[in-house]
């Protein structure tokens, strides 16, 4: 087996829009939060124009942003294709952010990415996993912590592949 490098890590693109459309579906965190330094002008879809006030703490929730059915077309359902190209849904401005965005975004998503594709490439090329949940789903969202997790165990097993 070839040794896994950094570069074999960037070409793996299907690996990465996993990730993302599993970030998308399972944003780690509820709401991410900036204070406004200025005053900011904002334009409704309905055109209707809004000041939010300098001081103002102004709150998005990527769980309710990344379901948003005209920024990701059937959002409810697993499609790692939509970050691919021609569609690319994350496109518009902040129509993704689950490490954040803006000058604020988190500096380690990068190595985040990095990280998790190297581990789940080589732990999927060894194992096959399956899904082992008593009702064979992925438990519910656990939206009671600012850093969201299952609200219950999500169990697999595995099994060496040949």
């Amino acid at each position: 087996m070839k040794t896994l490098d950094f570069d074999d890590v960037g070409k793996m693109d299907l690996l990465f829009n996993c990730l993302r459309e599993t970030l998308r579906m399972h944003p780690p965190l509820i709401m991410l939060m900036r204070k406004c330094r200025q005053d900011l002008v904002v334009q409704s879809e309905e055109k209707k124009t809004y000041t939010v006030p300098k001081g103002s703490v102004v709150a998005v929730s990527p769980s309710v942003q990344h379901r948003l059915p005209h920024l990701f077309p059937n959002p409810n359902s697993f499609d790692p294709d939509r970050f691919a190209p021609p569609r690319e849904e994350h496109k518009p401005l902040f129509a993704y952010a689950p490490f954040g965005g803006g000058l604020h975004a988190c500096l380690g998503q990068q190595f985040a990415y990095v990280q998790l594709k190297t581990v789940l490439s080589l732990v999927l090329s060894k194992y096959e996993l399956t899904l082992a949940t008593p009702d064979g789903e992925v438990p519910l969202p656990n939206y009671h912590a600012m850093v969201v997790g299952p609200t219950a165990p999500c169990t697999v097993t595995y099994k060496r592949r040949k």
